[in-house]
């Protein structure tokens, strides 16, 4: 029955054009139905890496935001210390510069560390064995400088905004963060 009704109905021009507007609909359909799968699939990748992200850096914030809170709330315990020593803490443009500062080279030189061993590595990657280029994607010391500086860098970040918040100045933080910066510094020579 059918074949006899397709046949009736090839020779008219009209059934040719209904067929092609039919199958261009359907293509534009299943082209916007791949289209939206397709971005559906990208948005969960994405929010899986994100969330990923999220869980490896998780450790290093909470230090960094404990850090800042734990300084802000020992400094009033050793004002009367400060007092007898003599020590002034700095107004606040000396302060938040101090920090901006620290937290600004701290992000040079995490740049500064990729863009050597991306050199390095892209120099002679492809001509060493596969194990030497596990140790040096393994690295200990630089993976532990890395997250050290990422750690102090957010750390100065965290500090500007808490004074930001309106929270006092801390006298703790001119050492602590000048000896840390130090040991930053000298260790990238290293």
């Amino acid at each position: 029955m059918r074949i006899p009704l397709y046949l009736f109905l090839a020779q008219f021009r009209f059934f040719w054009w209904l067929r092609s507007l039919l199958g261009r609909t359907l293509f534009f359909l299943n082209c916007s139905f791949f289209g939206v799968g397709f971005n559906l699939r990208e948005e969960r990748t994405t929010f899986q890496s994100l969330r990923g992200l999220l869980q490896i850096t998780q450790t290093q914030l909470l230090l960094s935001i404990l850090v800042s809170i734990s300084l802000q709330l020992i400094d009033p315990l050793l004002l009367p210390l400060y007092q007898t020593m003599g020590i002034s803490i700095p107004d606040d443009t000396d302060y938040v510069t101090l920090l901006a500062t620290v937290s600004g080279v701290g992000g040079v030189f995490i740049g500064l560390y990729y863009a050597g061993i991306s050199n390095v590595g892209g120099a002679i990657y492809s001509r060493v064995p596969n194990n030497i280029r596990d140790l040096l994607a393994r690295e200990r010391i630089g993976n532990v400088y890395m997250r050290y500086l990422a750690m102090l860098t957010f750390l100065g970040l965290c500090l500007i905004g808490l004074r930001v918040l309106g929270f006092p100045r801390i006298h703790l933080v001119v050492p602590v963060v000048t000896v840390s910066a130090g040991i930053g510094i000298i260790a990238f020579v290293s």
